[in-house]
């Protein structure tokens, strides 16, 4: 009896450890009506979740804008940029056994291959979130003869991608306001949070598919400064390249903030134009400056800014850094100007275009001057030949006249020829 009852447990507790387990994890697949279509053919993305049951989740479709297009109208979702936003709960708040997450149409606009990538926050009617596991899928627009199946999508991103890649084509973070947009040749980034959040979801896929990945400082976040780091080896193990989130978890979000509100160079443009949520700039300067002004204010007044590699400008390409410090004396944000101090012969060549400038658009001013003395010469034939029209019209005016005195003198003397006869 004892043993039946041992077993009894023994089982519950499997069941109970494995309910727990599927709680944990979940995976999530993207599947595509059509892997092999032309520009203007409608495609269906529909994102599955497998074996779980789920009282809440918000899911993030990412997309590549360039060469599709979200065609979807439902009033439940909600696209930003390249992303589309879509959150559910149960309505009871009871788990549920969903099949899919999430079923949206695109429309191919340009020849290539088209990523899309799918991120998600999903919970148990415990508040418990669960593990997630992600995959991707790829398109392949305006190519003929392929096979319409994923695997075929891989060959042809990785056709044009060196073994010694060592850069990221996709990072996601499970969370809104990481700044900056990603990009793969930018390394650092910023993102605050509340104290609710413990994990963070990266997901990071390589440009070269064989590429490594390794995520650390994603769970287990402590109040303050976390980073979050996430280092790729090329797939022939020569190069390295690490990228970094900058996390702060915070109570007051307000302290966090270490944004610039301006930031200018003196007698010069960055490119792009100054967005505080961009970090790298650039600017090109000519080949006697020394030192660069910059003016950079803080959006929080009470954050402490400080910028170096200003000053004894070389030939060749600078790194100027403008750190900002939130008032917390935690969160650091750091912007970058890639300052290119031209050398003899571009400085040569940079002043033979400012020249070609000049001269046409002194052409222009010229042409405009002869078109302004063209049109007033014939606006002054006009008024001529206006004042010849008058004169014209008044010497007819007077001839007719003459013409008609002279009849009554005729018309006079003939009547008075004849009274004189009778």
């Amino acid at each position: 009896m004892k043993k039946i009852i041992f077993i009894f447990s023994f089982i519950s507790i499997f069941l109970v450890i494995a309910s727990i387990k599927s709680f944990a994890e979940a995976e999530i697949t993207l599947d595509l009506s059509n892997y092999n279509i032309q520009k203007n053919d409608e495609i269906t993305v529909k994102a599955n979740i497998k074996n779980e049951n789920i009282a809440a989740y918000t899911i993030w479709l990412y997309y590549d804008k360039e060469k599709v297009e979200c065609i979807s109208n439902e009033e439940n979702i909600n696209i930003i940029d390249d992303k589309i936003i879509y959150t559910w709960f149960s309505e009871t708040g009871k788990n549920k056994a969903l099949d899919s997450l999430i079923n949206i149409k695109f429309k191919a606009k340009q020849d290539g291959v088209a990523l899309f990538n799918v991120i998600a926050e999903a919970y148990n009617d415990k508040g418990e979130e669960l593990e997630i596991k992600y995959n991707q899928a790829e398109v392949s627009i305006g190519k003929e003869n392929q096979e319409e199946n994923k695997e075929k999508g891989d060959e042809i991103l990785q056709n044009n991608v060196k073994d010694d890649d060592a850069t990221l084509e996709i990072m996601r973070v499970n969370r809104e306001g990481i700044e900056p947009e990603f990009d793969k040749n930018i390394n650092e980034y910023y993102l605050v949070v509340d104290e609710s959040i413990e994990d963070l979801n990266i997901t990071a896929i390589p440009t070269n598919s064989e590429a490594q990945v390794n995520i650390t400082g994603n769970k287990n976040l402590k109040n303050g400064l976390n980073k979050i780091k996430i280092k790729v080896t090329s797939k022939d193990k020569s190069k390295t390249n690490e990228y970094i989130i900058n996390v702060t978890k915070t109570q007051n979000i307000k302290n966090a903030n270490a944004n610039l509100e301006i930031l200018a160079v003196e007698y010069f443009n960055l490119v792009p134009e100054f967005d505080q949520n961009v970090t790298n700039y650039s600017v090109e300067v000519s080949n006697k400056t020394e030192k660069l002004n910059i003016f950079a204010v803080s959006a929080d007044e009470e954050a402490k800014v400080e910028i170096s590699g200003n000053e004894n400008i070389k030939t060749g390409d600078n790194i100027v850094i403008i750190s900002v410090t939130a008032k917390n004396g935690i969160t650091n944000k750091k912007y970058y100007i890639n300052v290119h101090k031209r050398n003899n012969e571009e400085e040569l060549k940079n002043e033979k275009e400012q020249q070609n400038i000049i001269e046409e658009a002194n052409i222009v001013l010229e042409q405009t001057a002869n078109n302004s003395n063209t049109i007033g010469e014939n606006d002054g034939k006009i008024e001529n030949n206006k004042q010849n029209e008058k004169v014209e019209k008044n010497i007819t005016i007077i001839l007719g006249g003459i013409l008609v005195l002279i009849i009554i003198w005729v018309i006079v003397i003939k009547n008075t020829s004849k009274h004189n006869i009778k």
